[in-house]
């Protein structure tokens, strides 16, 4: 076995590598882009869950921040015409 889990997150519409990124500056939030291994792990991340309950649980709170924030601005993006 191993403490990683491997995340679609290919509908939430950024790369990988954007989400890694902005997950690390705007909730100081490290995980790993899918790209890292290989070209077929674009549209998923890497998390390692080898941590205290407590801080997996702090983790999850940044995600779901984050999560709410991206959904947020892409309901309030102006539609294309």
């Amino acid at each position: 076995g191993t403490y990683l889990v491997w995340i679609d997150c290919r509908a939430l519409g950024i790369g990988s590598d954007a989400m890694t990124l902005r997950l690390q500056e705007e909730q100081k939030l490290m995980i790993n882009s899918g790209t890292m291994y290989g070209p077929g792990g674009e549209g998923f991340v890497r998390c390692c869950y080898a941590a205290s309950m407590k801080d997996i649980a702090e983790a999850l709170t940044r995600m779901d921040n984050f999560l709410m924030n991206l959904r947020n601005k892409m309901k309030n993006k102006p539609a294309m015409r």
